[in-house]
């Protein structure tokens, strides 16, 4: 028989001859007092990683501490000596839970992460995760930070890109019974905080359904239209073109 160590130092092996994916980070939390979550996948097995915290947004030129790096963080380096090492499991992954105490001088604050391993030649850092980032509040308080859409959008619907920016799809200026649906659309940056315009519809919609399919493309159907009349068409949008179609 095989034993279990031989059968894991099998596993390990093989695992670690398969392609690095990309290296993803997602931070969860914020509220103060509160628990905070940070998750990493697409990492190799048993690889140790660097998750860093900062209060600023970057770019940061790695090449102020590695000449031999041309690429950029996306955040900056204020706070790295409160960085947060990890070991991957088997399976690429790892996970850190904390817990954020109350400081009411940080309300309304943004802590910015990212994640990096490290190849040390020819460069210091391998490969570098996606940015995220929190916004620190006090818990179980409600507080409006000002942080507002272009237009109107009662009964939009949001989905989430591959960017990780969120996209605010359709929706109604108007009173209930009297909607005036748009076919614009907007993108929240998480990092930035802002809305930017994005894509435009094929027809005005508010109070519509959206479904995403099995190939990651999003039907919105339904709804009504500029005029408030029920509507029996519907729409595909595509995150990777960015586009809508009918």
């Amino acid at each position: 028989m095989i034993s279990r160590t031989r059968l894991l130092a099998s596993l390990a092996i093989g695992a670690l001859s398969l392609p690095a994916q990309s290296l993803e980070l997602r931070v969860v939390g914020g509220s103060m007092p509160g628990p905070l979550e940070l998750g990493l996948s697409g990492g190799l097995p048993f690889e140790i990683a660097l998750i860093v915290p900062s209060g600023t947004a970057g770019p940061t030129p790695i090449g102020l501490f590695d000449p031999n790096d041309p690429r950029s963080l996306s955040i900056g380096l204020d706070l790295v000596g409160n960085a947060i090492a990890v070991i991957t499991d088997l399976f690429g992954e790892a996970s850190f839970q904390g817990q954020l105490t109350a400081v009411p001088a940080l309300v309304d604050v943004p802590l910015y992460w990212q994640a990096v391993t490290f190849a040390f030649q020819p460069t210091l850092l391998d490969r570098l995760s996606n940015g995220d980032v929190i916004r620190l509040g006090l818990a179980d308080t409600f507080r409006d930070r000002g942080v507002a859409t272009f237009d109107q959008r009662a009964f939009a619907t949001s989905l989430l890109r591959a960017d990780r920016k969120a996209l605010l799809v359709g929706g109604a200026r108007g009173a209930l019974l009297a909607q005036v649906a748009t076919d614009t659309t907007e993108i929240w940056d998480p990092i930035t905080d802002t809305f930017v315009s994005g894509p435009t519809m094929t027809a005005p919609r508010s109070m519509h359904t959206q479904t995403q399919l099995a190939d990651g493309r999003f039907l919105l159907a339904g709804g009504v239209n500029g005029g408030n009349d029920p509507q029996a068409s519907c729409e595909i949008y595509d995150p990777v073109a960015d586009t809508f179609t009918p």
